[in-house]
């Protein structure tokens, strides 16, 4: 049983949403209600009008989506806290895609370290910092994916031209 307040969760007020209903036949909205034992619970709604028998009726379908919200939170939280890690570490980190080499994601001491804006270092593939052959990148690239080795010592061309030795782990 619920009882209580209800909240929209789209920020729609209650006689918004009736007067959508009156409007157009239907509304759909996530709400929150407050159950009895206090809880609040997450219910996806759904409310058509229908005609049947000369008369028009509404058709209510409720669905309780506690669990799918508590789950979209905490993976929120998750790729908020990966996020921080990712930009605020010093070590230079890329992310590559293995497949095409293409650069996905850099962080800010990436950028510094090799020269480039973030924008522009996103552009790049792998092959274009790397001086060793592409067929050798992809190789090593292939042994990441099937988990064969995780560390290698490559050499990287900078923004600048300057050529570093770096140290790879992933």
């Amino acid at each position: 049983t619920v009882i209580g307040e209800t909240a929209y969760l789209n920020g729609m007020s209650y006689e918004a949403a009736r007067q959508l209903l009156y409007e157009t036949g239907c509304w759909s909205d996530e709400v929150i209600h407050r159950h009895r034992s206090g809880k609040r619970i997450y219910i996806a709604a759904s409310v058509r009008m229908v005609t049947e028998g000369g008369n028009v009726v509404m058709v209510a379908v409720n669905r309780e989506i506690t669990a799918r919200k508590q789950a979209e939170a905490a993976l929120s939280a998750s790729e908020t806290r990966y996020r921080e890690m990712f930009e605020g570490n010093q070590a230079i980190k890329l992310l590559i895609d293995p497949d095409s080499g293409l650069i996905m994601d850099a962080n800010t001491a990436a950028c510094a370290f090799y020269g480039y804006a973030r924008a522009a270092l996103l552009t790049k593939r792998i092959t274009e910092i790397n001086l060793l052959p592409a067929d050798q990148i992809n190789a090593a690239l292939d042994q990441v994916a099937r988990r064969h080795t995780s560390h290698f010592q490559f050499q990287h061309r900078l923004a600048s031209g300057q050529v570093r030795d770096v140290e790879v782990h992933s």
